[in-house]
């Protein structure tokens, strides 16, 4: 896409490069205020869910012991 972009992009006018410029600026300025606000709703969402399972969820003291049935294997 590149060079076919820029060959097209040449046969413009400067009036209508302009044009792409400016919309490109507004698609970038877009997302990256779209990413900006997810990532926030994100860290929020993360911060919220942090500590709600504690005292809710165990883990057996030999859960890192190899079973006795995978000894022959080891």
């Amino acid at each position: 896409m590149g060079k076919d972009f820029l060959e097209k992009l040449n046969r413009l006018s400067p009036a209508k490069q302009k044009e792409v410029e400016d919309f490109l600026n507004f698609l970038l300025s877009n997302t990256q205020q779209n990413t900006d606000e997810v990532s926030a709703e994100i860290a929020v969402q993360r911060e919220e869910a942090m500590g709600r399972m504690k005292g809710q969820i165990w883990v057996s003291d030999d859960f890192n012991d190899t079973p006795e049935e995978f000894s022959d294997y080891i």
